[in-house]
């Protein structure tokens, strides 16, 4: 995401969706925000973005991984559910760190079909 006026960086999220590209899910991965529009709503308006995006991929649902608390009421404030674990395809859990698997908390949201204009 960019600053409209000036073109600066706002933020960036990524969206991995290869390795669950039988599910027809995708994950939410890396959302960063330049510290100078942290609460300005960059981080919202990327994730609505992304959720956009998947929609016009055919996706059925987002999902997210932290083990931030902050994050964590971010994804919940956006319309993410949390979830456990097990509800995740299990592809995200190969070769996943088992320290980091003990506190991580998880979250999914459906994505709407997308509408073709008429």
């Amino acid at each position: 995401a960019r600053v409209v006026r000036t073109g600066h960086l706002a933020g960036v999220v990524g969206l991995e969706t290869e390795r669950y590209a039988g599910v027809g899910v995708g994950e939410v991965s890396g959302l960063i925000t330049v510290s100078e529009f942290s609460g300005a709503g960059a981080g919202g308006m990327l994730l609505e973005g992304l959720v956009s995006r998947a929609a016009a991929m055919g996706l059925s649902a987002l999902f997210a991984v932290t083990v931030s608390d902050d994050a964590a009421e971010f994804f919940s404030r956006r319309g993410f559910a949390e979830v456990p674990r097990d509800a995740l395809p299990p592809e995200k859990w190969t070769g996943y760190d088992t320290d980091r698997l003990a506190v991580v908390r998880c979250f999914w949201r459906d994505v709407p079909s997308a509408i073709p204009h008429a």
